[in-house]
């Protein structure tokens, strides 16, 4: 059974009767009345005996005259097809809306942003276990101490037993972050909710009229001066990199970062060489991952790179795609 929505009913009947009975109708609060289209009864305005009764739901349609009853949908599909199919259409419609407006509404309702953030403890004022965790990774991986002494450890909500590392703009307020996990999981990093969030790290410290070199993940960032983060290998084509003039691209030495170089090289993008600097440097080329924080970790190199110590290791040319095809 069609159900009824009034508002849009309502519409298809004035419809029928402005473009069928050529207005010749009275309208009330509770009803309309108009000559019955299924007996033809009395031509006389007065003595009009069909009603569509709109004064409780079902609406009903009645003629005094020929006794035919009816719901005001029935009516509608068994003599004003296109009106009926019209009815339906919008009724689809509407329900589609309020479908999806219940399921953003589920989103919002069962994504608490601020409950999770209630559980964000500065790494340097908790306790524990997670928090020895946190600062020993952070030492182990080189990151400054007046880096990691602002960020935070998360101790319940969506990210329980992680990282919490904030993105900061000039005014020292956090625009974005994201989590790396402190226990041995699946997703070693996940991101809040929402590709519209300002995912570039670092990209209020750059100068931006000298090259901007474009890591994956923060920590990288941290080993090359004058560089940024896109938050996943995934953001390398995003439009908020076109700010950068001069964009050099260094993606992990791993399967997705070779992938996503090549592409790079096919849109004409500079990309690093990594078996050229390996080469140089002498770093185990046998490894399945290898980034530039684990270079500076392999090498015992506290100072970040210069883009004049890596220029030799970028290129835009198409000839050289067959260093990421092995």
């Amino acid at each position: 059974m069609i159900p009824q929505n009034s508002q849009i009913l309502d519409q298809q009947i004035r419809m029928v009767l402005n473009s069928s009975f050529s207005g010749k109708f009275r309208q009330s609060g509770n009803y309309y009345n108009f000559r019955c289209n299924v007996c033809n009864d009395s031509k006389n305005l007065r003595k009009k005996r069909a009603y569509i009764l709109t004064k409780k739901e079902p609406w009903v349609f009645f003629c005094h005259n020929c006794g035919y009853s009816t719901t005001a949908i029935k009516w509608l599909k068994d003599n004003f097809p296109s009106n009926y199919k019209d009815y339906v259409s919008d009724l689809l419609k509407g329900a589609k809306a309020d479908a999806d407006k219940e399921k953003n509404k589920e989103v919002i309702e069962v994504y608490n942003e601020k409950a999770d953030v209630d559980f964000f403890v500065p790494v340097l004022k908790g306790s524990g276990r997670l928090f020895e965790a946190a600062i020993k990774f952070c030492e182990s991986r080189l990151i400054p101490k007046d880096v990691w002494e602002k960020w935070f450890v998360a101790t319940g909500g969506k990210f329980k037993n992680r990282l919490i590392i904030p993105y900061y703009n000039k005014k020292n307020k956090i625009y974005n972050w994201q989590a790396r996990s402190l226990v041995p999981v699946h997703n070693k990093y996940i991101y809040r909710i929402g590709e519209q969030l300002n995912n570039l790290y670092n990209c209020d410290f750059v100068n931006k009229e000298e090259p901007v070199i474009i890591f994956e993940g923060v920590i990288d960032r941290m080993s090359v001066k004058n560089s940024i983060a896109i938050s996943g290998a995934g953001r390398a084509f995003n439009d908020n990199l076109k700010q950068f003039p001069k964009k050099y691209f260094i993606m992990d030495a791993d399967i997705k970062g070779r992938e996503i170089a090549l592409k790079l090289l096919e849109h004409g993008e500079y990309v690093f060489l990594w078996n050229k600097f390996i080469e140089k440097y002498k770093l185990p080329s046998g490894e399945k991952k290898l980034d530039m924080n684990d270079v500076m970790i392999y090498i015992k190199r506290t100072e970040k790179f210069s883009f004049e110590e890596l220029e030799e290791f970028f290129t835009n040319s198409i000839y050289n795609k067959i260093e990421f095809l092995n």
